[in-house]
């Protein structure tokens, strides 16, 4: 491996053993230098000064101190809502490719008190991430690739669909969990590709009940939240 942007390195086996440093004198078999076992499994890392961002599946992201590579030492994390699958760092944040969750976006400008300060919940599952220039990059399964502006700052909180879900007398029940108070316009689709309007929540915040009466019978139906202006 020459010089030139960092690379990521895929790990094989059933349950990966955690972060572990090998020098790269002899490149056909690297020796472990040093060896920490993260509290979950990890699918991803990436260095960035004296800290290594380890994506550590249900244990979310790990922050490991690597500037002695023989004893790699937690210094801190975050428990993300998912499982992380994927991490890039720009700057003081720290982008996670979190499943179900999408992308989250972590500041870990203080590595020993990561902080949590946006994120976006993209249509698919978010199992890969990269950062070039003033973009994140979401491998998002399904869905294909999803391209998020960030620019110096995260992206903006948005409404996510919440649970419990389920058919009641009145119609199918589910949560709208909004992270800014404002006005929000909930819409419903067949097909993905024509929405038509559900209902509008008016100056809410916090989790916010609404009901589709229409919904019983139908095959599928899909939905989403809209910020009203």
């Amino acid at each position: 491996m020459g010089r030139g942007s960092p690379r990521p390195v895929r790990l094989r086996g059933r349950r990966p053993p955690g972060l572990a440093g090998g020098g790269l004198e002899r490149p056909g078999q690297p020796p472990a230098s040093g060896r920490y076992d993260t509290l979950g499994q990890v699918y991803g890392v990436v260095v960035s000064g004296n800290h290594a961002f380890v994506a550590d599946g249900a244990a979310g992201l790990q922050v490991v101190h690597v500037s002695d590579p023989a004893n790699p030492s937690r210094v801190g994390g975050y428990d993300t809502p998912r499982l992380a699958y994927g991490v890039a760092v720009s700057g003081n944040y720290a982008y996670v490719a979190d499943g179900d969750s999408g992308l989250q976006v972590i500041d870990v400008s203080d590595p020993a008190n990561p902080i949590r300060v946006g994120g976006y919940d993209t249509y698919g599952q978010s199992v890969g991430v990269t950062v070039f220039g003033p973009y994140a990059y979401v491998a998002d399964g399904e869905w294909g690739l999803q391209i998020f502006r960030i620019g110096d700052a995260p992206p903006p909180p948005v409404p996510r669909l919440d649970g419990p879900f389920g058919l009641t007398a009145e119609g199918f029940e589910a949560r709208l969990d909004v992270p800014v108070a404002g006005t929000y316009r909930v819409e419903t689709s067949g097909d993905l590709r024509s929405w038509e309007s559900l209902v509008t929540l008016t100056n809410v915040s916090g989790r916010v009940r609404f009901l589709d009466p229409a919904a019983t019978g139908t095959a599928q139906r899909f939905y989403r939240a809209v910020r009203v202006p």
